[in-house]
């Protein structure tokens, strides 16, 4: 067997093995949803129309595993999202969770990890947690409306926890992600978690 095929071989055992992992990670997303409600959803495009104008949302992003459902009279989609920044590079994925409320107008506002300062525009700080400030990159058109959102509680919540997560949050949108391919098994905690930050959230929310 000359080099030349077995290196055909070899990348079709590859894409073989790389589709039974999708399939498999696919029926268990779907094996989730059952089981906690949501359905799975194959209208990507519907989805990308949500997502539009915010930053998670790219002609470079491809979304996949997505379900929705309603819990606590607000409707959630999870989903997963690969970015290729470039052809050379590695994608680079994330785990997104999309919160469509109910009588609610959000002020605009992009959270982010510190290291992603580099993105432009101006940090909102805050005096009185430094350590926020020193984590997260906050930036927002409307300063005023968006420190009213971020009370105490926020603040000490993003403060402390364990991994670097993004927000994003405009009108009737919430959107909570953080830049990691997590097993599906840790899917419906990361919902949990996006539920804890936008009931921390609601106090200072404006209808």
């Amino acid at each position: 067997m000359n080099l030349q095929i077995a290196l055909g071989i070899a990348v079709i055992i590859l894409l073989v093995s790389s589709y039974s992992r999708m399939v498999k990670r696919r029926k268990t997303v779907q094996k989730l949803a059952n089981r906690i409600g949501f359905y799975y959803m194959h209208n990507k495009a519907e989805l990308k129309q949500l997502l539009r104008g915010f930053k998670i949302h790219s002609s470079r992003g491809t979304v996949y595993n997505i379900i929705q459902g309603h819990r606590s009279h607000v409707t959630w989609t999870v989903f997963e999202c690969k970015w290729l920044f470039n052809t050379n590079s590695q994608p680079v994925h994330y785990l997104v969770v999309l919160a469509q409320l109910s009588r609610i107008d959000l002020p605009e506002f992009h959270l982010s990890p510190q290291r992603l300062k580099d993105m432009g525009g101006v940090d909102i700080t805050f005096e009185d947690n430094p350590e926020f400030s020193q984590r997260y990159f906050l930036k927002a058109h409307d300063e005023e409306g968006v420190r009213a959102l971020f009370n105490p509680k926020v603040l000490e919540y993003f403060q402390h926890h364990p991994e670097d997560v993004y927000v994003e949050a405009s009108g009737d949108k919430f959107v909570y992600y953080c830049e990691k391919m997590l097993d599906t098994s840790e899917f419906l905690h990361f919902l949990e978690d996006a539920e804890q930050a936008l009931d921390l959230f609601r106090p200072s929310m404006k209808a």
